[in-house]
Protein backbone atom coordinates (compact mmCIF):
# COMPACT_ATOMS: atom_id res chain seq x y z
CA UNK A 1 0.00 0.00 0.00
CA UNK A 2 1.11 3.56 -0.77
CA UNK A 3 1.56 5.28 2.20
CA UNK A 4 3.07 8.63 0.62
CA UNK A 5 1.14 11.71 1.73
CA UNK A 6 -0.51 13.03 -1.34
CA UNK A 7 -0.51 16.58 -1.96
CA UNK A 8 -2.94 18.92 -0.55
CA UNK A 9 -5.21 21.35 -2.73
CA UNK A 10 -2.97 24.05 -1.82
CA UNK A 11 0.25 22.34 -3.26
CA UNK A 12 -2.01 20.66 -6.63
CA UNK A 13 -3.06 24.30 -6.85
CA UNK A 14 0.49 25.39 -7.28
CA UNK A 15 1.90 22.65 -9.21
CA UNK A 16 -1.53 23.05 -11.98
CA UNK A 17 -0.13 26.59 -12.48
CA UNK A 18 3.42 25.91 -12.45
CA UNK A 19 2.55 23.68 -15.30
CA UNK A 20 0.47 26.33 -16.93
CA UNK A 21 3.24 28.76 -16.90
CA UNK A 22 5.34 26.37 -18.72
CA UNK A 23 2.56 25.07 -20.91
CA UNK A 24 2.32 28.77 -21.83
CA UNK A 25 5.87 28.78 -22.31
CA UNK A 26 5.96 26.01 -24.98
CA UNK A 27 2.54 27.35 -27.12
CA UNK A 28 4.02 31.09 -27.32
CA UNK A 29 7.71 30.19 -28.39
CA UNK A 30 6.30 28.04 -31.36
CA UNK A 31 4.17 30.97 -31.90
CA UNK A 32 5.94 33.67 -31.93
CA UNK A 33 9.61 32.43 -30.80
CA UNK A 34 12.01 33.90 -28.14
CA UNK A 35 10.68 36.86 -28.16
CA UNK A 36 8.13 35.56 -25.72
CA UNK A 37 7.69 37.94 -22.91
CA UNK A 38 7.28 37.40 -19.01
CA UNK A 39 3.56 40.02 -19.64
CA UNK A 40 2.42 37.44 -22.87
CA UNK A 41 3.58 34.17 -20.82
CA UNK A 42 1.68 35.14 -17.53
CA UNK A 43 -1.34 36.12 -19.51
CA UNK A 44 -1.21 33.13 -21.41
CA UNK A 45 -1.26 31.23 -18.49
CA UNK A 46 -4.14 33.20 -16.88
CA UNK A 47 -1.85 34.48 -14.26
CA UNK A 48 -0.35 38.16 -13.13
CA UNK A 49 3.26 39.22 -13.75
CA UNK A 50 3.62 38.76 -10.17
CA UNK A 51 2.33 35.22 -10.30
CA UNK A 52 4.90 34.56 -12.33
CA UNK A 53 7.82 35.81 -10.53
CA UNK A 54 6.34 34.13 -7.33
CA UNK A 55 7.34 30.77 -9.41
CA UNK A 56 10.28 31.69 -11.71
CA UNK A 57 12.67 34.08 -10.87
CA UNK A 58 13.01 35.20 -14.42
CA UNK A 59 11.97 34.18 -18.26
CA UNK A 60 15.44 32.47 -18.07
CA UNK A 61 14.65 30.69 -15.16
CA UNK A 62 11.92 28.96 -16.96
CA UNK A 63 13.94 28.55 -19.91
CA UNK A 64 16.60 26.33 -17.97
CA UNK A 65 13.55 23.82 -16.15
CA UNK A 66 12.08 23.28 -19.52
CA UNK A 67 15.49 22.07 -20.62
CA UNK A 68 16.22 20.11 -17.74
CA UNK A 69 12.59 18.38 -18.54
CA UNK A 70 14.45 18.27 -22.23
CA UNK A 71 17.55 16.20 -20.29
CA UNK A 72 15.50 13.90 -18.64
CA UNK A 73 13.45 12.59 -21.63
CA UNK A 74 16.94 12.01 -23.00
CA UNK A 75 17.68 10.46 -20.31
CA UNK A 76 14.89 8.06 -20.48
CA UNK A 77 15.54 8.20 -24.37
CA UNK A 78 19.29 6.87 -23.38
CA UNK A 79 18.36 4.25 -20.97
CA UNK A 80 15.67 2.89 -23.32
CA UNK A 81 18.54 2.40 -26.13
CA UNK A 82 20.65 0.70 -23.79
CA UNK A 83 18.21 -2.11 -22.21
CA UNK A 84 17.47 -2.64 -26.39
CA UNK A 85 19.37 -5.20 -27.90
CA UNK A 86 21.26 -2.61 -30.64
CA UNK A 87 24.28 -2.06 -32.05
CA UNK A 88 26.49 0.73 -30.68
CA UNK A 89 25.66 2.43 -33.91
CA UNK A 90 22.04 2.19 -33.89
CA UNK A 91 22.37 3.56 -30.30
CA UNK A 92 24.13 6.77 -31.19
CA UNK A 93 21.58 7.41 -34.39
CA UNK A 94 18.83 6.49 -31.95
CA UNK A 95 19.31 9.21 -29.59
CA UNK A 96 20.10 12.16 -32.80
CA UNK A 97 16.29 10.41 -34.27
CA UNK A 98 14.45 10.71 -31.10
CA UNK A 99 15.07 14.84 -31.49
CA UNK A 100 14.61 14.55 -35.12
CA UNK A 101 11.09 13.04 -34.39
CA UNK A 102 9.94 15.61 -31.86
CA UNK A 103 11.33 18.64 -34.43
CA UNK A 104 9.17 16.95 -37.04
CA UNK A 105 6.08 16.50 -34.11
CA UNK A 106 6.90 19.95 -32.84
CA UNK A 107 9.32 22.12 -34.92
CA UNK A 108 9.03 25.48 -34.24
CA UNK A 109 9.09 24.99 -30.63
CA UNK A 110 11.92 23.59 -30.13
CA UNK A 111 14.11 25.41 -32.71
CA UNK A 112 13.00 28.65 -30.82
CA UNK A 113 13.36 27.00 -26.97
CA UNK A 114 17.17 25.78 -27.87
CA UNK A 115 17.78 28.84 -29.65
CA UNK A 116 16.31 31.08 -26.64
CA UNK A 117 18.04 29.31 -24.14
CA UNK A 118 21.53 29.50 -25.58
CA UNK A 119 21.05 33.13 -25.96
CA UNK A 120 20.04 34.05 -22.17
CA UNK A 121 22.99 30.98 -20.70
CA UNK A 122 26.37 32.00 -19.09
CA UNK A 123 29.47 30.72 -20.43
CA UNK A 124 29.22 28.33 -16.99
CA UNK A 125 26.02 27.01 -17.93
CA UNK A 126 26.66 26.27 -21.80
CA UNK A 127 29.81 24.38 -20.20
CA UNK A 128 27.45 22.78 -17.50
CA UNK A 129 24.97 21.49 -20.42
CA UNK A 130 27.52 20.22 -22.32
CA UNK A 131 29.32 18.36 -20.05
CA UNK A 132 25.64 16.53 -19.32
CA UNK A 133 25.16 15.87 -23.05
CA UNK A 134 29.06 14.37 -23.34
CA UNK A 135 28.19 12.10 -20.28
CA UNK A 136 24.76 10.60 -21.61
CA UNK A 137 26.78 10.21 -24.73
CA UNK A 138 29.73 8.36 -22.92
CA UNK A 139 26.96 5.84 -21.64
CA UNK A 140 25.86 5.62 -24.79
CA UNK A 141 29.46 4.71 -25.77
CA UNK A 142 30.90 2.48 -22.89
CA UNK A 143 28.80 -0.94 -23.94
CA UNK A 144 30.23 -0.41 -27.04
CA UNK A 145 33.83 -0.20 -26.25
CA UNK A 146 33.23 -3.61 -24.24
CA UNK A 147 31.96 -5.27 -27.50
CA UNK A 148 34.57 -4.20 -29.42
CA UNK A 149 32.27 -1.47 -31.54
CA UNK A 150 34.09 1.84 -30.02
CA UNK A 151 37.49 2.80 -31.67
CA UNK A 152 39.75 2.12 -28.38
CA UNK A 153 42.90 5.15 -29.65
CA UNK A 154 40.97 7.94 -27.81
CA UNK A 155 38.92 7.82 -24.21
CA UNK A 156 35.29 7.13 -24.38
CA UNK A 157 35.01 10.36 -22.65
CA UNK A 158 36.70 12.37 -25.45
CA UNK A 159 34.75 10.58 -28.52
CA UNK A 160 31.36 11.42 -26.16
CA UNK A 161 32.08 15.64 -26.66
CA UNK A 162 32.90 14.67 -30.14
CA UNK A 163 29.25 13.44 -30.33
CA UNK A 164 27.82 16.29 -28.37
CA UNK A 165 29.38 18.38 -30.47
CA UNK A 166 28.26 17.49 -33.54
CA UNK A 167 25.30 17.08 -31.71
CA UNK A 168 25.30 20.59 -30.64
CA UNK A 169 26.65 21.66 -34.11
CA UNK A 170 23.53 20.17 -36.14
CA UNK A 171 21.04 21.99 -33.41
CA UNK A 172 22.87 25.44 -33.97
CA UNK A 173 22.93 24.62 -38.19
CA UNK A 174 19.05 24.83 -37.79
CA UNK A 175 18.26 28.19 -35.92
CA UNK A 176 16.01 30.43 -37.92
CA UNK A 177 15.47 28.06 -40.55
CA UNK A 178 12.47 27.48 -41.97
CA UNK A 179 12.63 23.63 -43.32
CA UNK A 180 12.09 22.09 -40.28
CA UNK A 181 10.89 18.63 -42.41
CA UNK A 182 14.93 18.50 -43.97
CA UNK A 183 16.35 19.66 -41.02
CA UNK A 184 14.80 16.44 -39.13
CA UNK A 185 16.12 14.39 -41.72
CA UNK A 186 19.26 16.46 -41.52
CA UNK A 187 19.75 15.56 -37.66
CA UNK A 188 19.49 12.22 -38.31
CA UNK A 189 22.02 11.80 -40.75
CA UNK A 190 24.43 13.89 -38.32
CA UNK A 191 23.97 10.95 -36.15
CA UNK A 192 25.14 8.32 -38.49
CA UNK A 193 27.76 10.50 -39.26
CA UNK A 194 28.81 11.00 -35.44
CA UNK A 195 28.60 7.45 -35.17
CA UNK A 196 31.32 6.71 -37.80
CA UNK A 197 33.46 8.97 -36.63
CA UNK A 198 33.69 6.92 -33.16
CA UNK A 199 33.04 3.19 -34.81
CA UNK A 200 36.05 0.85 -35.76
CA UNK A 201 35.67 0.41 -39.12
Amino acid sequence: MDTRARPGRRELNKLQTRERLLGATRELLAEVGAVTTVEEIAERAGVSRATFFNYFASKDDLLAELYAALLAQMDEVVEGLLVGDLSTEERVVGVFADFGHHARERPSYLLAFTSALERVSTSEQVAERSDRLAGLFARVLEPGLAAGEVRTDHPVPFLARMVSAIYIASLRQAWGREETAEFAAGFERAGRFAAEAVLVR
